[in-house]
């Protein structure tokens, strides 16, 4: 029996399987279970795919376009190799999770993300450009570096301990998120908000304090030095002058 029969059987559990440049658009599969499968070339558009549980499998040149995904699960998971990244490109993916996968390159541009969790997950160089997190996502222990987040609404959401290093936040609204422990180094942050935001622990040193709005957020005192050499300004002892 082909995928497709098989799913239309009442099949959902599939394991160690291996699908090449299948024709899944529009495929109604919700509630999937699949361990140790690899899909490359499987175009998935405008599937309903609802609840899907991925474990240690492998998304090659997929396409999840228009594709539903919401409430989803993703464990241990690849959605890139070096001949072909995968687009969510306005796919639902509200409350959908991805725990310790690899996302570098991924296209979720226009993706409905709320309340969507990234937890452990390599997003390197991936495009969120106009997602709606709808100020509700959590992105923790996460490498987020080149990531496009501009005009992204992360307000009061976790993103701690995540490595934004040249992430472009143009735009963007972090106010009153917990981005302890965050790496910015070289991050674009023309016109950000992160008003009343827990920076505490962030590596700030990139950030131009006449570009942005840091208004009631939380820093250690140690971190002004980052902020003001931003500046260009030299402070010297006073002692020095005598």
């Amino acid at each position: 029996m082909t995928f497709h029969e098989q799913i239309q059987s009442g099949k959902r559990r599939f394991k160690g399987r291996t699908y090449q440049e299948l024709d899944c658009s529009n495929i109604d599969a919700s509630d999937l279970e699949l361990v140790d499968c690899t899909f490359e070339g499987v175009n998935f558009r405008g599937a309903m795919l609802e609840s899907l549980q991925a474990r240690n499998c492998t998304f090659i040149a997929c396409n999840f376009t228009f594709a539903t995904l919401s409430d989803a699960i993703f464990e241990n998971s690849s959605f890139y190799q070096h001949n072909g990244e995968c687009t969510f490109y306005e796919a639902d993916c509200r409350n959908t999770q991805f725990t310790e996968c690899d996302l570098r390159l991924a296209s979720f541009e226009r993706t409905r993300l709320f309340g969507s969790k990234f937890h452990k997950t390599n997003a390197t160089g991936a495009s969120f450009y106009r997602a709606d997190f709808n100020n509700a996502v959590t992105i923790t222990d996460c490498i987020f570096r080149m990531v496009d987040l501009r005009d992204a609404k992360l307000k009061a959401c976790d993103c701690h301990k995540t490595k934004f290093d040249q992430a472009d936040f143009s735009d963007a609204d972090l106010s009153k998120s917990n981005l302890t422990e965050c790496d910015f180094a070289g991050a674009i942050t023309r016109h950000t908000q992160f008003v009343e935001a827990d920076l505490r622990g962030a590596n700030v040193a990139s950030f131009d304090i006449r570009q942005l709005d840091l208004t009631g957020a939380t820093l250690y005192t140690e971190q002004q030095k980052m902020l003001l050499d931003g500046l260009g300004i030299i402070f010297v002892d006073q002692s020095s002058d005598d």
